[in-house]
């Protein structure tokens, strides 16, 4: 499997090239909220967000009171989540946690407590099904998942655009609907999916090329900066080749943990922009 830039650079070069988010902020709260709703978030409740913005992370606690327990895989990313506790005022609720890179293993959460877990990355370093599987057991029951995956916007792909991302994921990409249907089989109720949409990778690239242009002079080829910025080019690259008729995006895949012989609870929803 061929190393993103996240996984093959330092931790300074990490945050020297690190993306801009892929969706507006006014978004990404909207939808902390829809979920936090799904979940019926409370004070009492506890939060796992994995591989989030500290200010995305920092949400749970600040928009529902609730205990909310941070983990990055990155020294930097831990430092960014403490500051943002003292900042904001948030210690008592916000524990940012070092965690290993690519691992489902939360170390300090017990088995069923957890009302919302949220996951970034982990579905491309492990696979969608290994990821599902290893952290469904830290979920209360009726506890809410939300994991973060690749995933084709149709069946056929050219094939340029398959090779690339295939070689950066642990498991098999599917379509959308290929990937909720997985949900029942690993022990959840499929509740929906959210799409990043094509405006936003547009947008995303657009400042990430802007930060290559800052950044590539002087870093030889054969240096970790250079093989970083080199891993981002060619995926700007198969972005522009894609010609505005996206192939793949980033889907929010949201399921109910779900127990033998126990009803649904949501209305199924597809997949939305």
């Amino acid at each position: 499997m061929s190393e993103s830039a996240a996984q093959m650079a330092p931790e300074q070069l990490r945050r020297a090239v690190r993306r801009a988010p892929l969706e507006a902020e006014a978004r990404r709260i909207a939808r902390m909220r829809r979920l936090g709703r799904m979940a019926q978030l409370a004070p009492e409740s506890l939060v796992v967000d994995v591989g989030s913005e500290p200010v995305d992370a920092a949400g749970w606690a600040r928009i529902f009171g609730c205990r909310t327990v941070a983990v990055q895989d990155d020294a930097d990313a831990v430092a960014a989540l403490e500051r943002e506790a003292d900042e904001t005022g948030l210690g008592e609720l916000l524990a940012p946690r070092r965690g290993e890179p690519g691992s489902s293993e939360l170390p300090g959460i017990g088995e069923g407590e957890v009302a919302l877990l949220q996951a970034h990355g982990l579905a491309d370093a492990l696979g969608f099904e290994r990821a599902a599987a290893g952290l469904r057991g830290l979920l209360a029951f009726d506890g809410i998942l939300v994991l973060y995956a690749r995933s084709w916007l149709r069946e056929r792909v050219p094939e340029p655009v398959r090779s690339f991302w295939s070689s950066r994921s642990a498991g098999e990409i599917r379509t959308v609907k290929g990937t909720l249907a997985l949900l029942p089989a690993l022990g959840f109720e499929p509740i929906c999916c959210e799409l990043v949409s094509a405006a936003a990778w547009d947008e995303h690239y657009a400042q990430s090329e802007a930060r290559l242009a800052a950044l590539a002079s002087g870093a030889a080829p054969s240096t970790p900066m250079g093989r970083a910025l080199e891993a981002l080019r060619d995926e700007i690259r198969i972005h522009h080749e894609a010609g505005g008729r996206a192939a793949s995006t980033i889907g929010c895949f949201v399921g109910r943990r779900l127990e033998p012989n126990s009803p649904p609870r949501w209305p199924r929803r597809g997949a939305s922009e």
